[in-house]
Order: structure tokens, then C-alpha cells, then sequence
């Protein structure tokens, strides 16, 4: 069974000069577990506060300058509690009545956004990912996806060997947590879907990636009574230990089948068009 107290839940921080129409900026990240008690959030701050009060004051040019800063100062000092209440040195007590209290949906300048569920070892780095996808997002430079490029690669040799596939969305355990497969084979028994990793990374990233698919690999077989994942994906060297926390968390999966991905390799080729007819 996998361990809740590495399951949190999410939630953005949204701006909302005019709630009545539903148009939202997002200013900041709350992540928190009852489970583990922790809180904590991240609001746009320092030199990103004026890059995002800019783009804010682009998307609603009609609000006056002043709202934003106010909004901004508000939420900061209501969360600022909530954390203090939730933290006494190295020990959390978030509660869930706490959190309703305090981070449910308002019809206000400032709302939260719908809950989502993520599965990480470190929670102040995920929070920092969180917010650098739903806030900095333009302000970040990122790297190309390898697994954007993976996806390509493979959805050329399904066309090219004439094989359908749907990108399937599957609801898992808790309302609004859903994992998207980009090739899925075979009706809604016995389903055969391809999802590529990357496991090129820093062994603290690879860890919380691993536990992440081995959590969501599980509640897929509950959700689905039947499911197989084959997974081609980018490995780490193989005398690191980076590659032996890979294969102590994934390797022994009933559900999940890694395999190295090699762009061109006709036996990664051969394999991914054998398991996508087998459905």
C-alpha cells in the first residue's frame, strides 16, 4: 500500500477583481496534508510581485492599481497565520477543518482554486515547482520536454504501423486528481496504454517521480480492475545509485513495465507495436 503521508493536496491563489464573470489571475500556491499536518504556501513576492502585478494589470487594465496591492496584502497576512498555527518548530497540526475554514471557495477578489492531489517525498520543492508552473509560467526559461519529444517519436511509429490509440483521463481515488495516458489500447477492460518517463535527473526528482507513478500506477489497476503500462523511458546511468532507486521502486511492478527508451531502436519499436496489439 503506498504511504499517505507523501499524498498533498494543492490549491492556486487566484486573483478575481470582478468575480461575477469567473476571470481569475493566479498570484500564488497553497500546499498542504492532513495527513502529515503540513501547510505551507508561496505568494508572488519581491521581483516577481511587480512581473505579476504587471501581467495582472494586463489582464484587468479597467481595476485600479491600488485593489491588487490590497487583495495581495490581505491573503498574505490570513495565510501567514494559518502557518503559524500549523507550525510549532518541526512539527505540523494542519487540520482539515482549519484548511475549509480558511482556503474554501469565495465569491471574493480573492478565491482558491479547485483541489488537486500530487505524491512527492519533498514538499517545499514541489511547492516551489507548483508555483513556478502556475505563476512564473513565461517568466521561467525551461528546457525542452524530453518527454514531449519521446511522445512524438512514438505516436509517428504507431502511425506509420497503422495502429489507433486515444488519449485517455482517468479520475483516481480522489475527485479532480486525474492522470492523463497519451496511448491507450483496447475498450475499458483489459487496457493496454504507453506512457513515456524521464528518469534523466537528479536522484531527489527521480525518487518523488518513481513513488509518484507507482501510487498512480496502483490506483489505476483499482480504478480500471485491469491495466498495463508500458513505460519507455530515459534512464539514469546504470552503475549510479540514481538507477537502483528506480528500479527498488518500480522495478518489481505488477502494472508497470519499464523499458529503455532508444530513439530509432527497432526493437523498442517492435516491442511498443506487440504490446499495443495485444490489447
Amino acid at each position: 500500500m503506498s504511504d499517505f503521508s507523501n499524498v498533498y493536496t494543492v490549491k492556486a491563489i487566484n486573483f478575481c477583481p470582478y468575480p461575477e464573470t469567473g476571470e481569475f489571475a493566479c498570484i500564488g500556491v497553497v500546499l498542504y496534508s492532513v495527513s502529515s499536518g503540513y501547510f505551507d504556501y508561496i505568494l508572488a513576492d519581491g521581483k516577481e510581485s511587480s512581473r505579476v502585478r504587471a501581467r495582472v494589470r494586463s489582464f484587468f487594465p479597467e481595476t485600479p492599481a491600488n485593489v491588487f496591492k490590497f487583495a495581495f496584502e490581505y491573503i498574505g497576512e490570513l495565510l501567514k497565520k494559518v502557518r503559524d498555527v500549523c507550525t510549532q518548530g518541526d512539527f505540523f497540526f494542519a487540520s482539515e477543518e482549519l484548511i475549509k475554514n480558511h482556503c474554501r471557495p469565495r465569491e471574493n477578489v480573492i478565491s482558491f482554486g479547485a483541489s488537486s492531489v500530487v505524491v512527492c517525498l519533498d514538499p517545499r520543492q514541489e511547492l516551489k515547482s507548483q508555483f513556478n508552473n502556475r505563476v512564473m509560467r513565461g517568466f521561467i526559461k525551461k528546457e525542452s520536454s524530453y518527454i514531449a519529444q519521446m511522445e512524438q517519436s512514438i505516436k509517428r511509429q504507431f502511425q506509420e504501423a497503422a495502429i489507433l490509440f486515444r488519449r485517455r483521463e482517468f479520475e483516481i481515488k480522489y475527485k479532480d486528481y486525474k492522470v492523463s495516458l497519451p496511448f491507450c489500447f483496447g475498450g475499458d477492460i483489459d487496457i493496454r496504454a504507453v506512457k513515456p518517463l524521464d528518469f534523466g535527473k537528479q536522484i531527489k526528482d527521480v525518487i518523488s517521480e518513481c513513488l509518484k507513478w507507482k501510487y498512480r500506477a496502483e490506483q489505476l489497476q483499482e480504478v480500471t480492475g485491469g491495466i498495463r503500462l508500458l513505460c519507455p523511458s530515459r534512464f539514469p546511468d546504470k552503475d549510479s545509485s540514481t538507477y537502483q532507486a528506480m528500479y527498488d521502486i518500480l522495478g518489481n511492478s505488477d502494472v508497470l513495465d519499464l523499458c529503455p527508451y532508444v530513439d530509432g531502436d527497432d526493437e523498442l519499436k517492435n516491442k511498443l507495436i506487440k504490446f499495443a496489439r495485444s490489447a
